[in-house]
């Protein structure tokens, strides 16, 4: 169980205040999570991405959201990736066996505990494939010559997931630019007011110049 150390379960600050992890959820939004997905882990991570990032405003913290979702999105994409490539090995395992001359009901059996990643049955495989002079260089042939467009779409989809995960913290490392570039004006200015009230409370009182026109008056 990941523990974070360095964040505040029960409080965040936002824009300068305070804000209960209850009051942080109202204001982010429900995440969209699949059934059977863990809210607790959702949350773990999203607290995570804040002890990481740390952010220190409202826009900002709307971002770490954007972030933990599609990190939460990502991690989804890679399973089914996987998933669904051992699923096409299977397959295409099943195919390699019924043409090296293994009877249907005992391929179906092999190719299914090759889906499960059953290691055993995966050493018989490969065992019986050399035999017939076969490698897992022809599961991989086979599994890129029927389903390539399906591997490439979900690539696609990861691809994707990871150039908006950038831009998110590009963003991030903008608004944080920004945010400081803010903060060091106020500072000059500040000072360059403290600076002009010294001096204002410094100058000596000149009195004002009499009225030439009246001083050369004849009388």
């Amino acid at each position: 169980m990941l523990k974070i150390t360095n964040v505040d379960h029960s409080k965040y600050p936002i824009g300068g205040l305070s804000y209960n992890k209850a009051d942080l959820k109202r204001l982010l939004g429900k995440p969209a999570l699949r059934p059977g997905d863990d809210p607790k882990e959702y949350w773990l991570l999203f607290e995570a991405l804040a002890a990481s990032l740390e952010p220190h405003s409202q826009i900002e913290w709307f971002l770490v959201s954007d972030l933990c979702h599609l990190e939460w999105e990502h991690r989804h994409l890679r399973t089914r990736r996987i998933q669904l490539e051992s699923y096409f090995e299977a397959d295409a395992v099943k195919e390699l066996l019924l043409k090296i001359g293994v009877d249907a009901l005992q391929a179906s059996k092999l190719s299914m505990r090759w889906f499960e990643n059953h290691a055993r049955t995966i050493e018989t495989v490969l065992k019986k494939l050399k035999k017939a002079g076969k490698t897992r260089d022809d599961i991989n042939l086979i599994v890129m010559m029927h389903h390539s467009d399906e591997i490439s779409l979900f690539d696609q989809c990861i691809a994707q997931n990871e150039l908006s995960r950038f831009q998110i913290r590009r963003e991030f490392d903008r608004q944080r630019e920004a945010a400081l570039k803010r903060e060091l004006m106020n500072q000059a200015l500040s000072k360059e007011e403290i600076k002009a009230d010294y001096h204002k409370d410094e100058m000596p009182q000149v009195p004002a110049p009499r009225n030439s026109a009246i001083e050369h008056s004849s009388p």
